[in-house]
């Protein structure tokens, strides 16, 4: 999964200073609700990489993690054989490495961890937040390489070849998460502060870092003026100076000779869940992530040009060796050994490194050497994977699903009959008399079930953000992969919102666009009816026509639950529940990199 996370900041949500009269009194309301939340949660905002790890669907082998765990960078499984004896080049690589090099850490912490993790249930998932040195984060940290469990939940997944693609549910139990970054030798998001703001003795009470106290001490009379202020703007003032202090502070990642400052924080209230975060002031400056950036690159774009050129030229070479003919569903295995052949060339090979050397660039050999074996790996992959016009195919059907009625049914039918796989994505969102969360309940109570039993090659995502831009996510990380997207629609949706021009707007990815067919079907081709018809069906409590147009081969009880979550008759399933899971999953994943 690749989710881009959205967090309010929260100063903008509650301290516009060109708010109007009006705006600004609701500011105040809901800078005072704030404030009187009995307990906030506040946790240091990282800035790393987002990594995945998955329990695989197999026996547990104690003696080899490679054969129960997939580690995975944006989709993309990270393969036992590219990090194979970098082991013995750790230290370097924990001093100097600014690439997928550091990746070898990840997999060496599982390794050790492996024997204590089977408890942990077959087809669980987990993110990661990784803290590594790369040109794209914008903090450098003086404690890298640490490794931080953000959330899990269980999960179904595919292996397409070396991209994973997987629909986790979270499970919103900290106790347990914990429990499980113990198991695997891992940390929690260091906590900043655990207490409610609604005096400042109970502020002071709630810090739980002493970066934190320092930061309130520094503050402490501008922290009595807000607190003491008696005008109506006494909740803006508070929430503007607590800002303050929870942007700018030192990183848990420094230690107190070694102070660094932290990319900010992030807010989580108990009576709403809801979620703030703040950010420190060069964050987003341009400036300051330039100058990062530029500390692996070239003095001149020429130099920095001839450099991937030769890169690329070596890469070609050993391409040539690795995979000297074009192959498709090769075994894992023989993936794997070619991934390791290709990384003791680019790693280990003593003629390959000289030539490396003579490159003219300012980066130290185990990074060209991280750039070669990226550049490298890109190659075989084409070869061994795409082949000429021989990839897989892939059916994308972006589905509203306000209620899934028998006509999505058989849009998805068509999409896994007439593709090699199936990908079917829809949102948590809600509509109508359909509240944000009801339709999560009915996937997960009623139709997930079904659906895998219907479409043994299909997988189902069920997504926080935008379904599109999931699909347009989709498609850049498996563009190698697959020779074929073939884009579902009704044929109204084919020349509008799912037309092959905005397509390409958001794409903006010609080898991807190549490879996207749309394929426009009229309701003559499946069920003609409508998500509005079904909601007027609910609305009017007309059981019986909601039941003649919802998936056909749901059985009788299934209908009839069907009916009921959505009705908000089914006992045990309650609609906030599932928006908690929501919104903890934005908690625990609060950005990826």
């Amino acid at each position: 999964m690749a989710t881009d996370i959205s967090i309010e900041d929260l100063r903008k949500a509650m301290v516009r200073p060109d708010a109007s009269p009006r705006a600004r009194a609701n500011d105040r309301l809901k800078a005072q609700a704030f404030i009187d939340d009995q307990n906030i949660k506040i946790v240091e905002k990282i800035d790393g990489t987002k990594l995945t790890l998955l329990r695989r669907n197999n026996a547990f082998d104690p003696d080899d993690y490679t054969k129960n765990w997939y580690v995975a960078y944006k989709g993309n499984i990270i393969y036992p054989g590219e990090i194979r004896n970098l082991g013995d080049r750790e230290e370097e690589i924990r001093a100097s490495s600014s690439g997928t090099a550091q990746y070898s850490l990840v997999h060496a912490q599982l390794a050790k961890a492996h024997k204590n993790t089977a408890a942990i249930p077959q087809g669980t998932e987990f993110f990661l937040e990784f803290v590594q040195r790369k040109p794209t984060i914008s903090r450098d940290y003086p404690q890298k390489h640490g490794i931080f469990l953000t959330l899990f939940g269980s999960t179904r997944y595919k292996a397409l070849r070396s991209n994973l693609v997987s629909n986790i549910t979270i499970e919103n139990d900290e106790a347990k998460l914990r429990d499980y970054a113990n198991l695997l030798g891992m940390q929690t998001f260091p906590v900043l502060f655990d207490g409610n703001l609604s005096t400042l003795m109970n502020l002071l009470a709630g810090i739980r870092s002493k970066s934190i106290e320092r930061r309130y001490a520094s503050k402490i009379d501008k922290l009595r003026e807000a607190y003491d202020d008696k005008t109506i703007d006494r909740p803006l003032k508070i929430i503007d100076i607590v800002y303050d202090i929870f942007s700018d502070f030192d990183t848990a990642l420094s230690a107190e000779h070694e102070r660094s400052p932290a990319e900010g924080s992030v807010f989580k209230t108990s009576a709403t869940q809801a979620l703030y975060k703040t950010l420190r002031f060069d964050q987003h400056d341009d400036t300051h992530r330039h100058a990062i950036k530029q500390k692996f690159k070239a003095e001149t774009p020429e130099a920095e040009q001839a450099y991937w050129s030769g890169i690329y030229e070596i890469s070609k070479e050993i391409s040539a060796v690795i995979a000297p003919s074009q192959k498709r569903n090769i075994p894992e295995g023989d993936l794997n050994a070619s991934l390791e052949n290709a990384h003791n060339l680019c790693y280990f090979d003593a003629k390959i490194a000289n030539r490396l050397k003579l490159l003219n660039h300012p980066k130290l050999l185990i990074q060209r050497q991280e750039d070669l074996f990226l550049t490298t790996k890109n190659l075989v992959m084409q070869r061994l994977e795409t082949g000429t016009k021989n990839g897989i195919s892939i059916g994308i059907f972006v589905v509203a699903g306000k209620p899934v009625h028998a006509g999505h049914w058989e849009m998805i039918r068509l999409a896994s009959k007439e593709c090699d796989e199936a990908l079917i994505i829809t949102s948590t969102a809600g509509r109508d008399e359909l509240p944000a969360g009801v339709m999560v309940d009915a996937w997960s109570a009623i139709l997930e079930q079904q659906f895998y039993k219907d479409f043994p090659n299909a997988t189902l995502i069920i997504s926080g953000e935008s379904p599109l831009n999931v699909a347009i996510n989709k498609i850049r990380s498996l563009k190698d992969v697959v020779s074929k997207f073939m884009f579902y629609s009704d044929d109204e949706d084919a020349k509008g919102k799912y037309s092959l021009s905005r397509l390409s707007g958001l794409l903006k990815d010609p080898t991807a666009l190549e490879k996207i067919e749309q394929r426009a079907v009229s309701r003559s081709e499946t069920i003609q009816i409508s998500g509005t018809q079904m909601r007027e069906y609910l609305t009017a409590d007309d059981k019986k026509s909601f039941e003649m147009f919802v998936p056909q081969t749901l059985n009788k009880a299934m209908k009839d639950k069907y009916w009921r979550i959505l009705k908000g008759e089914q006992e045990n399933i309650q609609d906030s529940k599932n928006r908690k899971s929501v919104l903890s999953y934005l908690w625990e994943n609060l950005h990826r990199k």
